[in-house]
């Protein structure tokens, strides 16, 4: 069983391994480069919500109270909240290529709908978005796919949502 510090080592690895092989040539094609590197924003994001941090605030306080030497350039909130927003491109591709090497996404699949009705908020339009998640999980119980979708309809409707990427079996 890993300790914490094995455990953040293993995400770390495990994150810069697809970055490095799914970027390549890195995700920036303009603007500074930020201090942390998208690597390490990402583990950081990770293993927060991994300790069950729910608050961006409270997952900075926890890696600069606990962790500051092992990321130096952890400085600013806010640059490091705005990394992750930036990133979720990358963080659905990486969780995808996990997901494949995993071989979940040749296993039997199931859809769940998730009971909890969402009120999100857009904040680039500033208006308030209703859905619901609904999650397709593999036999394993790992989740393959995770969509936001409509309230209400039955999943019927929505099929090709909620089968989005699920490849065909020949």
């Amino acid at each position: 069983m890993f300790d914490l510090d094995m455990f953040i080592i293993a995400v770390y690895c495990l994150v810069d391994d697809h970055y490095r092989q799914l970027f390549p040539n890195g995700v920036r094609q303009r603007g500074f480069e930020p201090e942390l590197t998208d690597q390490e924003a990402l583990t950081i994001e990770i293993v927060g919500e991994f300790l069950g941090l729910e608050r961006d605030k409270a997952i900075f306080e926890y890696f600069y109270r606990h962790y500051r030497p092992w990321f130096p350039a952890l400085r600013d909130r806010t640059l490091l909240v705005r990394q992750w927003a930036n990133l979720w491109l990358v963080k659905s591709i990486i969780w995808q290529a996990i997901v494949r090497d995993s071989g979940a996404c040749y296993d039997y699949q199931l859809t769940a709908i998730s009971g909890a009705r969402r009120w999100l908020l857009c904040q680039q339009r500033g208006v308030l978005l209703r859905g619901e998640r609904r999650l397709r999980i593999a036999s394993n119980g790992m989740i393959v796919h995770a969509p936001l979708l409509p309230p209400r309809p039955h999943d019927s409707q929505l099929t090709d949502e909620l089968l989005a990427g699920v490849p065909l079996r020949r």
